[in-house]
């Protein structure tokens, strides 16, 4: 049987929340901004870096 090597998050039980997400060491807050909304904010999702 072939096993994976499991991920640093998959070891600990902690799993990173679906909306953040890491890009190289840097991690960004994302969430997609409603259909409703997008024409007067000019954006389809909303994202700022995180202090972490």
């Amino acid at each position: 049987m072939l096993q994976t090597a499991a991920t640093k998050s998959e070891r600990s039980g902690l799993a990173a929340p679906s909306n953040v997400v890491r890009r190289g060491r840097i991690f960004h807050f994302r969430r997609v901004v409603p259909a409703d909304l997008r024409d007067g904010l000019k954006r389809r999702e909303f994202v700022r870096m995180l202090g972490a």
